[in-house]
């Protein structure tokens, strides 16, 4: 059993009474949870505890399963502006420590993605990265802490969670790739390839869920793998 499996197996564990106060802690705003030097802090327009996985505790949105009937495997371009409408509540909720004042105006966007209706954006400033998934109508935003890419490799896998029940949130993985990097497939448990979006030195992608990902794959403009993760 991985260590995956074992968490999804403690998570569903939960009696209703743990359920509930972990529902009322996550509606009630951000949440932080530290295991050694790494953290990722969540908020979501309506949140669940839904993942913990490699010392991280994930609270995602609730999207309706009828919100991913537009979702494509392979994303399109988007352009998104800093003062973009949609974009704002992400900005005016971005997840904080308890006493930590976070300036949005700090962070200046990585990738930008659309997959049907949805847009996803990746966005750093000098210590931290933030991702926000959302439609006209739902968000979920993530922020984790900054990290190298290792000597020597293509990619890192920084960012893993999501939601573990279909039809009620998205999975997303993303992190630093190396300059020859060209491309990034994501394989999932369900058998689906998921074409990532590479810009600045970073990928995202993100899906549907429950699906998790079985691989991470780097690639360079000929199609040559440059390394392969395994979540």
């Amino acid at each position: 059993m991985t260590d995956f499996e074992k968490t999804v197996l403690e998570v569903k564990a939960l009696d209703g009474d743990a359920r509930r106060r972990a529902r009322e802690a996550a509606l009630a705003g951000a949440v932080q949870v530290q295991r050694g030097r790494r953290r990722l802090l969540a908020q979501g327009s309506a949140a669940v505890v839904t993942l913990v996985a490699g010392g991280v505790l994930t609270y995602s949105a609730l999207f309706p399963a009828s919100a991913y009937a537009s979702w494509t495997a392979v994303p399109h371009g988007a352009a998104v502006a800093m003062d973009d409408a949609r974009l704002q509540p992400c900005l005016s909720s971005i997840p904080a420590e308890p006493g930590e004042v976070v300036d949005a105006a700090r962070f200046k966007p990585l990738v930008a993605e659309g997959r049907g209706d949805f847009t996803a954006v990746l966005l750093g400033d000098e210590s931290s990265v933030l991702v926000c998934i959302y439609d006209q109508d739902n968000r979920s935003t993530g922020r984790v802490d900054a990290e190298a890419l290792p000597t020597g490799s293509s990619v890192k896998l920084l960012g893993n969670g999501g939601s573990l029940d279909k039809g009620d949130g998205a999975r997303y993985v993303f992190g630093p790739v190396a300059a020859g990097v060209s491309s990034v497939k994501v394989t999932t448990t369900d058998g689906t390839e998921v074409t990532a979006s590479v810009a600045d030195g970073y990928f995202l992608a993100w899906w549907p869920a429950p699906a998790g990902p079985v691989s991470v794959t780097a690639l360079d403009r000929s199609n040559t793998v440059l390394q392969e993760l395994i979540p």
